[in-house]
């Protein structure tokens, strides 16, 4: 099999079977939290990339016309791998501040590849 590779958000992004596993997260911040939920969001994704080899994309963005909104994308080799980024050491500090910034977790989708 080819595959194909490219460099999104700082993390390796492949085109391949091997990824089983992935998410999107719908959220919405509390009003006037939406610098300090990008900051940290982004301070995350930084240590996802350089500490979580089995996950393939960790993408943050805001929902256009919609303040306060936004979506994360995920994609990991297996969902052990998920497993392990909510239980990153590293991640956890994040996840806290997160949960201090999130007002709602609008939808949260699970997803399995089926090509």
């Amino acid at each position: 099999m080819n595959l194909a590779a490219e460099r999104i958000g700082g993390t390796n992004l492949q085109r391949s079977c091997a990824m089983t596993f992935g998410m999107v997260v719908m959220l919405r911040v509390h009003e006037g939290r939406d610098a300090d939920f990008m900051a940290t969001i982004s301070e995350l994704a930084s240590v996802v990339a350089a500490t979580e080899p089995g996950t393939r994309l960790y993408l943050p963005m805001q929902v256009r016309d919609a303040p306060g909104s936004y979506v994360i994308m995920e994609l990991y080799d297996r969902e052990a791998d998920h497993d392990s980024h909510m239980e990153n050491p590293q991640a956890r500090p994040y996840f806290a501040r997160l949960n201090e910034l999130i007002a709602e977790r609008t939808n949260v989708l699970n997803l399995d590849p089926f090509a």
